[in-house]
């Protein structure tokens, strides 16, 4: 018997307590609470049943990769998989792809981000609801199927 696939996603970080940037310390976002109660409910009523959310100590880079490695492994064929961020971004030293999302401890990368976006099935579509500097920065650096 096949594993059945999971239509919908929804990965939800709330990167408001003891987010780093490379150089200093940033105070909590106000909104990010807001962002994130929001954002469930639209996912609540698009029909997205399996949400996840990142707050606190759980904001971290190490379980924002895992959440998205279990859902590329977890996601349909035609899978939709949301993810929104509230929280500060870092630009970087470099080029666009050296921007971070802050996290707890430590920030990722957005072109690791999109690396692990890449991963998804190919026809699954991405819903990225950022609230944050730099927040179309991300469109920048995908480069998986789903563009």
């Amino acid at each position: 018997m096949d594993n059945p696939r999971t239509h919908a996603i929804a990965i939800h970080i709330c990167a408001d307590v003891d987010t780093t940037g490379l150089h200093r310390t940033w105070p909590p976002p106000f909104a990010s609470h807001d962002t994130l109660a929001r954002a469930r409910r639209i996912c609540e009523r698009a029909g997205v049943a399996d949400q996840h959310t990142l707050a606190g100590g759980l904001a971290t880079t190490a379980v924002l990769l895992d959440a998205l490695g279990r859902a590329a492994r977890a996601l349909g064929d035609d899978g939709l998989l949301v993810i929104s961020f509230a929280g500060h971004t870092e630009r970087g030293e470099g080029p666009i792809e050296t921007t971070r999302w802050c996290l707890v401890g430590g920030g990722v990368p957005l072109a690791e981000l999109a690396d692990h976006l890449a991963r998804l099935p190919a026809a699954a579509r991405i819903v990225i609801i950022a609230d944050t500097c730099y927040a179309a920065a991300i469109a920048a650096v995908l480069h998986g199927p789903q563009r």
